[in-house]
């Protein structure tokens, strides 16, 4: 019996000594300060900027009607900078083509002559591109065919909310504008006009809304 508990007391005291052998531990100490930074974006514009139009070639009136055609001088760029992402949409209409009033006005018994409504197309949207960099999607080309331009208001391309946030140039072939001229309804002014070469003119319109 006594060697048993000498063995009970020797591993008594090994645990004694164990314990005292422990060091002790301590969380860890943290501070966290916030600090504001700011910035001020400030808006910009929804602006346009539409080419010039190459005038038509000369054309001579024969027995069937005859298509010409002409291109836009650049491309229609389209800038959406206010950050608002509202969307914009791009309309475009042209006015019938008819003869020119003369400097001194239409000689009396006389007066301007119209194609008649469907004789000026446009074409469809070649290719929408961004101008810089930017995460935005691009704007909707809607106008995927040719269509009759001088017979009410066509939708060129739109952005949708949250779309069309940039600067974009919009492409059309050098066959943008088509016009038919036909023997049938043009009319020769040789009154106002007597080396027999009548001037025609279209007013393009085009019209950026700040709506998708």
């Amino acid at each position: 019996m006594k060697k048993i508990s000498k063995m009970f007391a020797v591993s008594a005291l090994t645990g004694c000594l164990a314990l005292t052998g422990i060091t002790p531990t301590f969380a860890a100490e943290s501070q966290q300060s916030e600090r504001e930074i700011n910035a001020n974006i400030l808006k910009g514009d929804l602006t346009l900027d539409a080419p010039l139009n190459n005038p038509f070639q000369e054309v001579q009136l024969e027995s069937n009607p005859k298509t010409i055609y002409t291109k836009l001088d650049d491309v229609v760029q389209v800038s959406d900078l206010r950050g608002t992402q509202e969307g914009w949409r791009l309309d475009v209409s042209a006015t019938q083509f008819e003869i020119v009033e003369p400097s001194g006005g239409f000689v009396e018994g006389t007066n301007t002559h119209k194609l008649p409504k469907g004789s000026l197309s446009f074409s469809a949207v070649e290719d929408i591109s961004r101008v810089g960099t930017g995460s935005s999607k691009l704007p909707t080309a809607i106008q995927n065919n040719k269509k009759i331009l001088d017979d009410g208001s066509i939708t060129i391309a739109k952005a949708n909310q949250g779309e069309g946030m940039g600067v974009f140039n919009i492409s059309f072939s050098d066959q943008a504008y088509s016009l038919v001229v036909d023997a049938t309804t043009a009319k020769i002014d040789m009154v106002n006009y007597p080396n027999g070469k009548t001037p025609y003119k279209s007013i393009v319109n085009w019209d950026l809304v700040s709506a998708p």
